[in-house]
Order: structure tokens, then sequence, then C-alpha cells
């Protein structure tokens, strides 16, 4: 196994360098382009973290961070500034040819992926928006593929209605019911999920809705589309618009873990408004694979709200590196956890 460059470090706990790097980092390029607003919260949050970090001279580049889910690590950050380097440091780590940050990484990957190193690893995998171009074909170039479509579905109202039904759950009242939905899903881990919080509908002593819920805030910079930059100036200006959409703070819900008895749609509809109402917000983004099948049976059937009627449903990829081919015809759904995309 080859080592690293003494310009690489790991750490299982983030520096003030890292969580000052992550930070300040803008998301995206051609779409969504946004910056998180509670970065250091998170990375205590997330679980089994690895930060590998590229450091010279005590100056942090960039980050890696790993979320390490037994077999399977979720790459979180892959976040890298070289604005005050000199052109020089930034071609030697980074130029097209042979860089040493490419030559490292791919090292690394392919050790990992053939048990070369302390665990050995099934597989790698991100999300990336497809039209990031930039993160797309730098996950391509080191062997990632697609292997899943994540739907960003937002869910939006101006008064959330209170359900009378909504309690909150314990982990032990929802583990079932969550194991029965998701447990065939790919990427199936719920360390994050079972700390909660939970909320569910009860129909008498009967669970028949429950999600797990997350918490989020982002500084937006850029909505998609020709009219990205023109909506994000309009939008704040039209006064029920605002209840829903605050670039400079927008704060929302994130759900997963999502169980629906009979895929009912009234049932998601007073789930969702009830949770909003709860927590005094507006807005919902549930990031859910194309294929999971309560998302595929209830997509067309709910009223998701003024935000989807303006920004539609946009499409992130899961991109994987593992050494086992992907079946082409495997359309096996991916269990998709909230903080990873916050």
């Amino acid at each position: 196994m080859k080592d690293f460059s003494p310009l690489f470090k790991f750490r299982t706990e983030p520096t003030t360098e890292i969580v000052d790097l992550l930070s300040s980092v803008s998301l995206g390029t051609n779409g969504t382009i946004y910056r998180h607003l509670n970065t250091a919260e998170r990375l205590n949050e997330i679980d089994n973290p690895l930060y590998l970090s590229l450091e010279r001279r005590e100056r942090v580049l960039g980050n890696i961070t790993f979320c390490r889910r037994e077999k399977d690590w979720y790459i979180r950050c892959f976040a890298f500034e070289f604005g005050q380097q000199t052109s020089t440091v930034r071609k030697a780590i980074t130029g097209k040819k042979n860089s040493l940050l490419k030559s490292e990484l791919e090292t690394f990957f392919q050790d990992a992926l053939d048990g070369k190193r302390e665990e050995h690893i099934k597989s790698f995998y991100a999300y990336i928006d497809p039209r990031n171009d930039r993160s797309l074909r730098m996950a391509e170039g080191f062997g990632f593929i697609k292997c899943s479509t994540i739907a960003t579905q937002t869910f939006s109202r101006i008064y959330p209605s209170k359900s009378t039904n909504l309690v909150t759950l314990s982990w032990d009242d929802a583990q079932r019911l969550v194991k029965q939905e998701y447990g065939f899903h790919k990427y199936y881990h719920t360390q994050l999920t079972s700390k909660g919080p939970i909320y569910g509908l009860m129909q008498g002593s009967k669970i028949v809705a429950l999600a797990k819920v997350t918490t989020a805030s982002w500084e937006i910079q850029r909505l998609p589309g020709k009219l990205g930059l023109v909506l994000l100036r309009v939008l704040p200006r039209i006064p029920l618009i605002r209840k829903l959409f605050n670039p400079k703070q927008h704060e929302f819900l994130v759900p997963e873990a999502v169980y629906v008895k009979g895929n009912d749609p009234a049932l998601l509809n007073e789930l969702f408004e009830g949770i909003l109402a709860e927590y005094n917000k507006n807005t919902i983004i549930w990031w859910v694979d194309s294929h999971d099948p309560t998302y595929k049976k209830i997509k067309n059937k709910i009223r998701w709200g003024l935000l989807h009627r303006i920004l539609g449903v946009n499409n992130v990829n899961l991109m994987v590196r593992s050494n086992v081919l992907k079946d082409p015809n495997d359309q096996t759904p991916t269990y998709v956890i909230g903080l990873d995309f916050v």
C-alpha cells in the first residue's frame, strides 16, 4: 500500500480550519448555488466521520469528509480552496496531468476497495447535481458512475394546518415500520434516523404515517434555470412567497424514512402540513429516490404547493465507485438520509 503524501492528513475530528473552509464553500455551479449556514453544528451531528485534508504550511487547502457506514462510505463534503495559493502550487496539486490530488485520491479509493487499507470498503457514494459540471467530471474521472436518480421534491404551505393526530414517536415505536418500508433499499442505515425527532399520525392506536425530520438553513445564491438570478431577486419581494423563500436565510425541514399507510396522499399531506405547523415553518424539501415505491405512487396525487409550481422537481445523481459492476437493470431504490443533503 502506497503511503500518502505528507500534505494529506487524516482526522476523526474537524479542526477550526476545516470548519472554516466548509462553512465558506458555496455548493453548485449551473443549478442552485447555496451555502450551508450551520456547518459547525452539522459536523457535530454526522455519523462516524473521517476528514481527509490537504494541508500546506498549517493551511487547509481542501477537505473530503467521509461518513463511514460499515463497508459503504458516504462522501459528504469535497471542498478545495486555492484562491490564495500561487499558480505553481495550484498546478502541482491540481494540474490536469498526473496531479498530486488526483493521483493520491485515486490510490486511496482503489486501495480501500481492494482491502489494502485498515478497512475493506465495498463502495464509496456521493450525491451530485448533474448540472454541476465540475463536480460531475471530477467524480467520473475518479471512476464513479451514476446508479440512481434522487428527486428534490418541495412541499410548501403559506399557512400549514395543524393536525390533532400528530404525535412524537420514539425509535422503538417507528423502527418496525421503517424497516418494513426501507429495509430492502440500498444504503439502508438508521444510525442517524434513530436519533429522531420522529413524528407520526395516529388513528386510534395505529401509526398510519411517520417521518424523521431534520431542520436546515441555507443561503441561496442562485436558483436553477435561465431565470434563476431573476427569480432570486423577484420572489422575496412578493408578499406571500416571502413566507416560503428567504434567500439570505432559507429555513426548511427535511424528512426521511417517510411511511404512509396504503400510500394515501391525504395522509402524507396531513403529516407534512402537521410537521410544518409544529415547527412554524413553511417549506419541506424531500430528497427521495425516484424509484421509491411510495413516491412513485403518490407524486402525482399530492398538491405540492407554490414552490413546486415555480421550481419543479430537480434531480440529483447518486454516484458510486465500487469494484462490483452495476447491473443496468437494477432499479432498487436508495435509502436517503436527510442530513446527507444539509
